[in-house]
């Protein structure tokens, strides 16, 4: 997680542990030469699946595991619920490429945004638009997407 993403967009390592006792908090994890070489991090929401976290290890980038996975794991789900995940604004280099990525994969940028809460007494908020899997969401699913996002996943 500290290699893939910025110190405002995830926990300590006991915030992180603490999820695992949650039945709605999943994690598939993907092992090459004996290394995590990706994970996914997951929310059961109740009409919508959140992906709050998706990274591949830096040294198996480049070759299309990343596709491979997240297409893998919407089949092995056999998401029948929209899929919802934040990324940054693609604004910069990186974060138009991460869109782009996401857009490959089947996801839609969306008009939807909001500013993550601060994870940690430490850490800064950071503002967020959401993509959604397989298509837009309505006004209303974004709603209830943000009350529940905020009430479980950042706890406020």
């Amino acid at each position: 997680m500290e290699a893939s993403f910025p110190r405002e967009e995830y926990r300590s390592v006991e915030e992180q542990l603490a999820l695992f006792s949650r039945p709605e908090y999943q994690v598939y994890g993907y092992l090459s030469e004996q290394v995590l070489a990706a994970f996914l991090a997951i929310w059961d929401g109740p009409s919508f699946v959140f992906l709050e976290h998706f990274a591949v290890d830096e040294r198996f980038r480049g070759g299309g595991l990343g596709s491979k996975l997240l297409l893998e794991w919407l089949e092995l789900d056999g998401q029948t619920k929209p899929v919802i995940l934040e990324i940054e604004p693609p604004v910069n280099e990186i974060q138009k490429r991460r869109a782009a990525f996401y857009e490959r994969n089947g996801f839609v940028l969306s008009n939807w945004s909001y500013e993550q809460p601060a994870l940690s007494d430490d850490k800064e908020p950071v503002p967020v638009v959401l993509m959604t899997y397989p298509k837009v969401i309505s006004e209303q699913l974004f709603t209830e997407v943000k009350d529940w996002v905020f009430e479980q996943v950042y706890g406020r």
